[in-house]
Parts: structure tokens; C-alpha cells; sequence
């Protein structure tokens, strides 16, 4: 009986074990395609492009055209490593994940409005703008998420899920 109760909390043991180190490995994994940065422009009013671009720390990246804009439709690319490691370096020289959460006039109804998130050392940080002159790092952090949408080497795809 003893035997019995000896080998069952062995096994019990032994399979605690692998399944831990599974979820470190998945994990492992996760973080690494984890979102490092995106941008999403909204509609206004006029002729606004919308679209959002989303930047994994792989350097994976996926394109959302949505309307008025060249891209139309679901993309994805790749960004090369010097592209990548510019994108860390500006997260971190602007201090984005330590900037305020939304830039918002709320007397400018037909502003573009615009969001980033960001996700580098810390949880993902989420900035609402709508706002016609936001912190200067904020400006500048957007034109280096939008010339992305020249630099990647973007393929269409056909999205079966929703597109965002």
C-alpha cells in the first residue's frame, strides 16, 4: 500500500514538474511577440487617413488600412533589426511609457484624433491624442510609427478575423 501511495505522489511530482516548465517556455515565448508599439489614426470629419499599425518586440509587424489611405486591407511585415532597435531607442529616449495617458482638447470636434500604445519595460501604456499641439515627443514618436508604413516591406493578406 505504501508503494502504491509512494509511486502516485512520484508521478503526481513528475507531472507538476513538466507542466511548469511548460507554462515558462509558452511564456518565454509570449513576451517576445508581445506588442512593443502601435498607432492607430481615427476618422474626422474630412479626408482623414485611417489605419493602424501594430509593431510586436519580434519585430513582426501588421498593417490595418481602413479608409483614405494606399493600403487598404489587412498586411503584415517584418521589420529589420536596425529599424527595431530604432524603435526601442525612441521609446525609451522619449520617455513614452511615462508620458500621460490622453492629450485632449475637448473643443477641437473635428481634430484627428490618434492613439498610441507602447509596451517596452513596462505593461502596455495607452495615449489618447486629440489635441493640436501635444508634447513634442508625442509628434515626434508618431511620424517615426507612421514611416514605418514606407520602410516595412508590407504582404497583403486575407484576414478571417476582424479586422481592428
Amino acid at each position: 500500500m505504501r508503494r502504491i501511495i509512494y509511486l502516485f505522489f512520484v508521478m503526481f511530482v513528475i507531472a507538476c514538474s513538466s507542466t511548469i516548465h511548460h507554462e515558462s517556455t509558452t511564456n518565454k515565448v509570449y513576451l517576445k511577440d508581445s506588442l512593443l508599439a502601435s498607432i492607430e489614426r481615427s476618422a474626422c470629419f474630412g479626408k482623414c487617413p485611417q489605419y493602424k499599425t501594430i509593431i510586436y518586440k519580434s519585430g513582426f509587424a501588421e498593417y490595418y488600412g481602413k479608409k483614405d489611405i494606399d493600403k487598404i486591407g489587412y498586411y503584415t511585415g517584418q521589420l529589420n533589426a536596425d529599424d527595431l532597435n530604432r524603435l526601442y531607442s525612441l521609446i525609451r529616449t522619449y520617455k513614452m511609457e511615462e508620458k500621460d495617458t490622453a492629450y485632449i482638447n475637448k473643443y477641437l470636434a473635428d481634430f484627428p484624433a490618434w492613439s498610441l500604445w507602447v509596451s517596452d519595460l513596462n505593461p502596455t501604456k495607452h495615449i489618447q491624442i486629440s489635441h493640436e499641439a501635444p508634447p513634442s515627443e508625442i509628434t515626434e514618436f508618431g511620424k517615426a510609427m507612421d514611416q514605418y508604413l514606407v520602410s516595412v516591406k508590407w504582404t497583403k493578406k486575407t484576414s478571417t478575423k476582424d479586422e481592428k
